[in-house]
């Protein structure tokens, strides 16, 4: 039986489903995630492109390195990120907030493990990233600045 999440923002006009389970579950300590969430870090649940459907009018903005920061124009909740790696790898990158029971999704990976915050600790069990890994597990390059910046 395949299993769906639904998730919303704030404001409920964006719906967000997932089909399946996630390729990762990703804690970013970018500098970036981090300032758009207005947190210490981001999670977020990598799924394959034709695993996710979203409705609802998203605001798109264009970051550095070829990503796009989407959320949604009414509350300002952000929804996914696009990027160059993720449109070539076939992915998307949601993040979990947007859904109940991340309690049962921890993350099995952190990136840019150089910019966590000193006060927190690396998650049990996880792969830790200096920056960001391709889909083989191979650091991408120290060059990068965020995780939606593109190594090629």
């Amino acid at each position: 039986m395949t299993m769906f999440r639904r998730g919303t923002c704030l404001c409920g006009r964006v719906d967000v489903t997932l089909e399946g389970e996630p390729l990762a579950i990703v804690a970013c300590h970018c500098a970036h995630c981090r300032t758009q969430g207005g947190t210490a870090l981001s999670l977020v649940a990598v799924m394959p492109q034709d695993a996710v459907r979203i409705a609802g009018a998203l605001t798109d903005y264009p970051d550095t390195g070829g990503s796009t920061r989407r959320f949604c124009g009414a509350c300002g909740t952000p929804v996914e990120t696009v990027s160059l790696g993720t449109r070539r790898e076939g992915t998307r990158v949601v993040k979990l907030g947007l859904f109940d029971g991340v309690d049962l999704l921890p993350p099995v990976v952190e990136t840019f493990g150089r910019e966590r915050a000193a006060w927190l600790p690396p998650f049990e069990g996880t792969a830790v990233f200096e920056t960001m890994p391709g889909l083989d597990g191979e650091e991408a390059g120290r060059d990068l600045d965020h995780c939606g910046a593109d190594a090629a």
